[in-house]
């Protein structure tokens, strides 16, 4: 009974959310207080029902479920904080991370962070439908003169070195915290490090990654040279190429356009940073994170008038940039900017496949395969 009144909260909670998303841009927190609520009191109830149950790893229930609940938090902030997404996505993550009992995942539990088998499930598709409707929108997507440039050798080479380097950082960091090291973690913990890097710290991180290297290469030896790293050092070095072929590279004509700063607006998301180079005069450019080789080379200096990009624009943030362009600071009459994607379908989509696969897609997949074999 209680399965049942979970699913139909959160068929409901999916359908309100992305309907909202979809027609106005926005997820109310009525709706995601109300799905942690709810959360909150099954939790408890499960706990008072069953006080000795365990979950796949062993430890105790409601230990686990707000340890997940605290890693969802965490990584939502994180994502928020990078721009990689904004406030109401991560709190929609959190809901459903509240929502969903760790006793649903089965298959390939994610130790203290079961809620992992959600994002994964949520952005398989969501990535599956963006790269095909970029493909769609830009023809010239395969062109050989592309394909040519973005792999190649100074850039294949200089994300190699930070691969390794700070490959080695975030392997013994999952080891630390007690977290399975896989190929999507990795790429998400080295994406992230990039967009905090090339954004607020003032040294180039090819610097570090080759003194990371150097360190690895005397103190590492036993655990990079063999076949499984190989195999892994360019499975993730293929994902983050695609990351930043498809989702950065392409996806910027698509998903952005040109507006007059006299049009800006509170809200709307910059897909240009406006940044000051003298004491009175600004300039524009890419967010560093467009353009994988320039975040990993260029030495941040430049003083950003944005902050948090997830949420789009401040009052005070539109009012700076116009002051700067009618003052004749700021030469450009346009700026680039974002059209977004309601992303609450696609975590409804996660959160029921993950309701009727108990574990992640690409465990699923493999489980599959395994019992045709």
């Amino acid at each position: 009974m209680l399965e049942q009144l979970i699913l139909i909260f959160i068929v409901a909670f999916g359908l309100i959310t992305s309907y909202e998303d979809i027609r106005f841009n926005r997820i109310r927190n009525k709706w995601v207080l109300l799905a942690i609520s709810f959360g909150v009191f099954v939790s408890i109830f499960v706990f008072i029902s069953n006080p000795k149950l365990t979950i796949p790893g062993g430890g105790p229930y409601l230990v686990e479920f707000y340890l997940n609940v605290l890693c969802t938090f965490v990584l939502g902030y994180i994502l928020w904080y990078t721009g990689l997404w904004s406030a109401g996505d991560a709190k929609l993550f959190l809901a459903y991370a509240f929502l969903i009992p760790i006793t649903t995942y089965q298959f390939g539990y994610f130790p203290h962070f079961p809620a992992y088998t959600l994002l994964v499930n949520t952005f398989t598709p969501f990535l599956l439908f963006f790269i095909i409707y970029v493909l769609i929108r830009i023809k010239k997507a395969l062109n050989p003169g592309l394909l040519k440039w973005t792999f190649q050798p100074k850039l294949l080479l200089t994300i190699g070195l930070f691969l390794f380097g700070f490959g080695w950082v975030v392997t013994a960091l999952f080891n630390l915290l007690g977290v399975p090291s896989n190929a999507i973690l990795q790429v998400v913990a080295l994406f992230t490090i990039i967009l905090v890097a090339s954004r607020y710290l003032k040294f180039r991180l090819i610097t570090v990654s080759v003194l990371l290297c150097i360190l690895r290469l005397i103190f590492d030896f036993k655990n990079y040279a063999n076949l499984e790293y190989l195999w892994n050092f360019i499975l993730v070095m293929v994902l983050l190429l695609i990351l930043r072929f498809y989702l950065l590279t392409l996806s910027y004509e698509v998903f952005s356009k040109d507006i007059f700063i006299e049009n800006l607006k509170r809200g709307m998301i910059p897909a240009e940073d406006v940044y000051k180079v003298a004491k009175s005069h600004f300039r524009k450019r890419r967010f560093a994170y467009f353009s994988f080789l320039e975040a990993l080379l260029r030495k941040s200096q430049e003083s950003s008038l944005f902050n948090r990009l997830g949420d789009g624009l401040t009052d005070s943030e539109v009012k700076m940039v116009k002051k700067a362009h009618s003052s004749g600071f700021l030469r450009e009459h346009t700026i680039r900017i974002y059209q977004t994607l309601p992303f609450a379908p696609f975590m409804f989509v996660g959160a029921i496949l993950t309701l009727i696969l108990t574990t992640d897609i690409a465990m699923f997949v493999k489980i599959l395969i395994e019992s045709f074999i």
